[in-house]
C-alpha cells in the first residue's frame, strides 16, 4: 500500500520541534548580522548533505527566516556558514534549523538559529599566487547553465586547495565546473566546486572555487607556482618565468609517463 503524502499541517508540526536556545540574550545573532549585508542576502553553508545556497529574508523573535533547497528540510541539522575575508580569515557561523517547511518542489523554509561563531585566522593553509591567466572552463553540474558548457575566463588567484575566477555567466554555490587554466605550453586541468559568488563591476561576478580533483602533478605544479609567488617582487609573477618552469616540469612528467609506458609494453 502507498502511503499517503505528508500534509502542509503534518509537516507543520514535525518542523515545530524545539531545541536548548545557546543563545538567549541573541548576542550571537547580533554578531552574525554585523558580519552581513543588509538582509535579504544570500550565503553559502556546508552541511552533511553538501554545499548548498540559502537566502536569509528576516528575522522573528530570534531566529533568521531562510529559504534554501530542500536537502535542508531537517530539524535539528547544524549548517556552517564560512565568512571570508580576502586574507583568508574570517569566521565560521553554525546555525541550527529549528523549523523546517515544505514551500515548493525544491524550496522550504527555514528558521534558523545562531549557535556558535569561531574566529578563523587570516591565514590559509596553502600559499596561493594572484594570477590573470587565460582559462577553458567546462559546467560538469549547475543549478543555472546548461551542463556541458563551455566558457572562457580569466583567473583571479589559485593554490593547491582552491582558485578563483571572473566571468559574465551566472554561476550559483554548489555548481561544479572543470577548469583548465593555461600556464606554459599544456594546461593545469582541475574539478571544482563553487564555494562563493562575489558581484564585480560591469556585471563580473568573482567565483571562488574549492578544488576538490587534480591529478598530482598539476597539484605540484600550482603548489610551486603559489611558492614563487611573492606580492612584493614582481619578478615573481614573470608569467615568462613561470611558464618555463611549467614547461619544465611537463616535459620531464610527460617523458615519465612515456618510460612507463615503454616498461608496461615489454
Amino acid at each position: 500500500m502507498q502511503a499517503a503524502p505528508i500534509t502542509q499541517g503534518e509537516m507543520s508540526e514535525f518542523a515545530s520541534e524545539s531545541f536548548p536556545d545557546p543563545d538567549p540574550d541573541g548576542v550571537l545573532l547580533d554578531q552574525f548580522l554585523d558580519l552581513l549585508p543588509p538582509l535579504p542576502t544570500s550565503i553559502g553553508v556546508f552541511s552533511a548533505g553538501g554545499v548548498a545556497e540559502v537566502v536569509l529574508a528576516d528575522l522573528d523573535r530570534g531566529l533568521v527566516i531562510g529559504y534554501a533547497p530542500q536537502m535542508l528540510m531537517q530539524p535539528g541539522l547544524v549548517i556552517v556558514c564560512p565568512l571570508r575575508d580576502q586574507s583568508g580569515g574570517g569566521f565560521d557561523v553554525s546555525l541550527r534549523i529549528e523549523k523546517a517547511y515544505f514551500q515548493s518542489s525544491n524550496q522550504t523554509l527555514l528558521h534558523l538559529r545562531v549557535i556558535e561563531i569561531v574566529h578563523q585566522p587570516g591565514h590559509r593553509r596553502t600559499k596561493r599566487a594572484r594570477r590573470t591567466d587565460e582559462a577553458d572552463a567546462v559546467v560538469l553540474r549547475s543549478k543555472i547553465l546548461p551542463d556541458g558548457e563551455r566558457f572562457r575566463v580569466r583567473t583571479a588567484d589559485i593554490s593547491e586547495g582552491g582558485v578563483a575566477f571572473v566571468t559574465e555567466l551566472h554561476l550559483a554555490m554548489g555548481d561544479r565546473i572543470m577548469l583548465s587554466v593555461w600556464i606554459g605550453a599544456r594546461p593545469i586541468t582541475m574539478e571544482a566546486l563553487v564555494m562563493r559568488v562575489e558581484p564585480m563591476s560591469f556585471g563580473r561576478s568573482r567565483i571562488a572555487c574549492e578544488i576538490d580533483a587534480i591529478a598530482d602533478h598539476d597539484r605540484q605544479a600550482v603548489g610551486q607556482i603559489a611558492e614563487s609567488y611573492d606580492e612584493g617582487d614582481p619578478g615573481a609573477r614573470d608569467p615568462e618565468a613561470t611558464a618555463a618552469r611549467v614547461q619544465g616540469r611537463s616535459e620531464q612528467h610527460a617523458l615519465k609517463s612515456r618510460l612507463a609506458v615503454r616498461r608496461y609494453m615489454r
